[in-house]
């Protein structure tokens, strides 16, 4: 009976492992993305994470380069950046995908502009 029940916890704990390492994490988040927006226009946007919190570099449509802050919520794989270019700022809030390859959301800019956005990872 104790070699059963030692077999089925050796089955049962790993898989509980991978489950835990199915979801996204900040560090995945960082990088390289390419967002585009219900519009259809792309721009470029590049990421980095320092204890779940993003620092970065957003490129808008005049090539200017704009900082980027933003956070994760682990639990939920949330995400919240804000951009602030020259001439105006955006608020985005999304959740990432559980790969980490996408995020999608949405944005508010201008004060009162809305809309959707994906981010694809580069």
């Amino acid at each position: 009976m104790l070699r059963l029940t030692a077999a089925l916890v050796g089955l049962v704990i790993p898989s509980f492992a991978c489950l835990s390492f199915a979801e996204a994490g900040a560090d995945d988040v960082a990088g390289r993305w390419t967002v585009t927006w219900s519009s259809t226009s792309k721009n470029t946007m590049s990421l980095a994470n320092k204890n779940g919190r993003f620092s970065g570099t957003f490129e808008n449509d005049d090539k200017d380069t704009c900082p980027v802050t933003g956070n994760f919520g682990a639990s939920n794989q949330h995400v919240a950046f804000q951009i602030v270019c020259p001439k105006w700022d955006i608020r985005m809030q999304g959740a990432a995908s559980k790969d980490s390859k996408t995020i999608r959301g949405s944005y508010q800019s201008y004060v009162d502009s809305v809309g959707k956005f994906v981010m694809t990872k580069q």
